[in-house]
């Protein structure tokens, strides 16, 4: 945070007394001692990030208002902006040099302390001085602030966009509203089944595959079924799910679990809906399975999968 200081860090001397170490010492010691002053570090960015959020949030407020304030107020508010933008970029700064020093902590753990002393003592130098600017940006913008929290927090809440959906007809003849994402979708199946697949290729990142299935079946219930998921071996995670709209359409429970295929990880959904004779069971597979937003969006089709088998 601006103005703290870690303990140990009181002037350049303490640089010349640790390399004075080193001959008496011994290397071990000295790289221990290096390895020490990582957490302080550690705190002082934390509290430095804090502060980066929430002026994150400040300015993302200031725009807004200057976006919707009657044309005599907007020169004011652009004011804001960019002050506000200014001062966001001295603290960042700061945070940015903070987190530096951890890196280079980190990357020579094991180095010895004499070789990474000069540029261990000018980094901490740099740190100084830009802590000072942050301290100082920082209360320059504490009347802004306070000036624009108020304002932000009586701002109306912005209408909610409605989700891009485009319809689509399973060979079944089922309709339904697919997610109008970035990549493409498929559709096959048969009376029983319906499947969506869908694929993207991202500018960055892996590759994206995903597939929405609902399956009748005519054997067993639903408590069959999970009971038969409880002791997968492999449904890493297990937790319980209930997308919304899901008991609208029956469904009696719902799970999503981790599952791995060699080097693959997959994030797997699970919706039954009890039916006569049996039920449909509704599964959604992504991967990779940090895809978790994506991972809701799939579960929700599966809701209107199953509302599509609705008479």
């Amino acid at each position: 945070m601006p103005g703290m200081r870690p303990a140990w860090l009181v002037s350049p001397v303490w640089l010349v007394c640790l390399i004075g170490l080193g001959p008496l010492a011994g290397t071990a010691l000295a790289d221990q001692k290096l390895v020490s002053f990582k957490p302080d570090f550690v705190r002082e960015v934390k509290g430095c990030e804090v502060q980066v959020s929430g002026l994150e949030l400040v300015l993302a407020g200031a725009i807004e208002l200057a976006k919707t304030a009657e044309p005599a107020e907007r020169a004011g508010f652009a004011r804001d902006v960019e002050q506000v933008t200014a001062g966001l970029a001295v603290v960042k700064g700061y945070c940015d040099e903070v987190a530096g020093m951890i890196a280079f902590i980190d990357a020579n753990a094991a180095a010895p302390y004499q070789k990474v002393a000069p540029e261990l003592d000018a980094r901490y130098r740099k740190i100084v001085k830009l802590r000072v600017d942050s301290k100082k940006a920082s209360e320059d913008l504490q009347p802004t602030t306070r000036r624009l929290i108020p304002l932000m927090a009586r701002r109306p809440p912005a209408t909610p966009v409605a989700p891009k959906r485009t319809p689509a007809k399973f060979p079944s003849g089922r309709t339904v509203e697919l997610p109008g994402l970035g990549g493409a979708w498929r559709l096959s199946g048969s009376g029983a089944t319906d499947t969506a697949d869908y694929s993207e290729a991202p500018a960055k990142g892996p590759a994206i595959a995903a597939r929405a299935t609902t399956r009748a079946f005519s054997s067993g219930t639903c408590e069959e079924q999970r009971q038969a998921l409880l002791v997968r071996a492999d449904a890493e995670q297990l937790a319980s799910l209930e997308p919304p709209g899901a008991k609208d359409v029956g469904v009696a429970w719902g799970a999503r679990y981790t599952r791995r295929e060699q080097a693959t990880a997959h994030l797997v959904s699970v919706l039954c809906a009890p039916g006569k004779g049996g039920g449909v069971l509704a599964t959604a597979d992504v991967t990779p399975a940090d895809r978790a937003a994506l991972a809701d969006e799939l579960a929700q089709l599966l809701v209107r999968m199953l509302a599509a088998r609705k008479p």
